[in-house]
């Protein structure tokens, strides 16, 4: 244990009984996270060691098995986790996918399959700013399950609330409607308030939401 906790890689040198045990994987991967694959299949898909992988790159989240994908709780604590899973960092899904393909090692671009699974991915979680009165794409539209997944959950108030109490800013994320919700964006100006031009076009300009307004409540509350 305390030689993976130093140095990570050394899990690949370690008896594979060891590679199975959940404490010695994990703390491999505090380590360095790239001990992941020298891991047991077994305990690669651990929720804890996911989480891990993600805290440390949200490219890691590609990783993650189709059942937590599609596991509320656990995408809400990975989001938690390292905000920038929904991070838009990329001008556009061609330069999210050149990075996602380098960082995974991949062929992607010999495998058309792998390279839409790829698109897919960003267009439901960082994809394409909505404007905040526009109306969202229905079920029918939104392609595959996880697709449909990352639309219900940013059309989900509770799940939104808990994304922009950690980064104001995603609240350009919410859909259905959020974007108008006067809790939701209150909270979102309260962590970054430049989260505000996310709003909807009918609270940009409400009085009590401006960035110092809110700052001066907060500290006379």
């Amino acid at each position: 244990l305390a030689a993976v906790a130093l140095d990570g890689q050394a899990l690949k040198r370690v008896a594979p009984e060891h590679r199975a045990d959940r404490e010695i994987v994990l703390a491999a991967v505090k380590s360095n996270w790239g001990a992941w694959r020298h891991a047991s299949a077994d305990i690669q898909s651990d929720r804890d060691i996911m989480l891990e992988l993600i805290r440390q790159c949200p490219f890691n989240f590609e990783r993650v098995g189709s059942e937590l994908r599609r596991d509320r709780g656990f995408v809400l604590e990975a989001v938690k986790t390292n905000p920038d899973l929904l991070c838009d960092g990329y001008q556009n899904e061609e330069d999210f996918i050149a990075e996602l393909e380098e960082f995974l090692g991949d062929q992607s671009h010999l495998n058309p399959q792998k390279r839409e699974e790829n698109r897919e991915s960003y267009r439901c979680r960082l994809g394409p700013d909505r404007a905040a009165d526009e109306s969202d794409v229905g079920d029918d539209e939104c392609g595959d399950c996880d697709s449909r997944f990352w639309h219900s959950l940013k059309r989900d108030p509770a799940f939104m609330l808990e994304v922009v109490r950690g980064r104001g800013a995603d609240l350009r994320r919410a859909e259905g409607g959020l974007r108008g919700c006067r809790e939701l964006v209150l909270e979102a100006v309260r962590q970054d308030g430049a989260a505000l031009q996310f709003a909807a076009r009918e609270l940009r300009c409400d009085p009590e939401l401006q960035p110092d307004r809110v700052r001066q409540n907060r500290l006379a509350g």
